[in-house]
């Protein structure tokens, strides 16, 4: 190798200068490139940081495996969301509830004897919520989140609101459902909102921005991805020092969310987690923490729910 390549390399940034989302795809076992490379990019405070999230399987440099695969097709469809056969909308009904983990290795354990399960990948990825300086989307429990450049928004199903420690929202993530959305429950910020404004995910961020509207917490996630019996089942360290461990279940009518939870409790149970308790998510816990006038904002609001007020 000639010095004139080390010479030219060291010129270079250490990462490359994108400005749109991606996705990195690396093996943990990688022969060729060290899997530290990625993970250094996801902690060192850059903006590609923002903008990406980093997936890791167990695989290696050449990412052939049929487990690895078969991942591509879903993390593909996700990162362009690509719909399948829902008439265009990406509205869903997300049923979830959070544990606190005592022993996240017992747990694992468990979880891996459990029937027809199998371990997805590991992630990285950095997350920012969303709201205006008067509480807008916190007024109505709902959650704009920003993640590896691409937008998501959940909004309460008010006749589902449950229990603590279970969280019934509907799921928007496609942009144009982000923005419909947006214009229902905020009609007075955008409303008037051109079609142009929000044609694309900074665009949209360049329209928040013009409202006064900014990031409220921003962390960053360690996640270890399962899928059992039909649910996902996430593991997640965030990055200012909190774990719990999730089970979710999609729903398509909220005739489905009663059967839903019960059976995200009978998982639970199984895993040993009913006894250590519900946890608060990693938004939640930070806000207790860091920002809890604006948590008991969300309180209200998730209160006023139940009540049918």
């Amino acid at each position: 190798m000639p010095y004139a390549f080390v010479a030219e390399s060291a010129l270079l940034p250490p990462y490359p200068a994108y400005q749109c989302p991606a996705v990195i795809l690396h093996g943990l076992e990688d022969e060729v490139v060290p899997v530290q490379t990625t993970q250094g990019l996801m902690t060192d405070g850059t903006q590609q940081a923002d903008l990406t999230r980093a997936v890791f399987v167990h695989d290696k440099h050449g990412l052939d495996t049929p487990a690895t695969l078969a991942l591509l097709p879903p993390l593909i469809s996700e990162f362009f969301q690509l719909e399948e056969g829902s008439g265009g909308s990406s509205a869903a009904i997300e049923v979830e509830k959070k544990y606190a983990v005592a022993d996240a290795q017992e747990v694992e354990k468990k979880l891996l004897r459990q029937e027809d399960v199998q371990k997805v990948m590991e992630m990285m990825f950095i997350d920012s919520y969303w709201d205006s300086a008067d509480n807008s989307l916190a007024r109505q429990d709902s959650w704009l989140r920003l993640r590896a450049g691409l937008w998501e928004l959940k909004t309460p199903i008010p006749a589902s609101a449950s229990g603590a420690g279970t969280a019934v929202y509907r799921e928007a993530t496609a942009l144009e459902d982000v923005t419909a959305t947006l214009r229902r429950v905020c009609p007075q910020a955008f409303l008037d909102l051109p079609p142009a404004a929000t044609s694309t995910s900074q665009r949209l961020k360049g329209a928040l921005q013009e409202r006064g509207w900014a990031p409220f917490v921003t962390f960053g996630t360690k996640r270890r991805k399962y899928r059992c019996q039909g649910f996902t089942i996430d593991t997640d360290e965030a990055s200012y020092g909190h774990a719990v461990l999730e089970v979710e279940a999609m729903c398509t009518t909220s005739s489905e969310v009663g059967a839903a939870e019960s059976a995200i409790e009978q998982m639970a149970h199984a895993l040993g987690l009913a006894a250590a308790g519900k946890a608060r998510g990693k938004v939640e816990e930070y806000l207790l923490r860091y920002q809890p006038e604006k948590l008991g904002v969300i309180k209200a609001a998730r209160q006023a729910l139940r009540e049918g007020k």
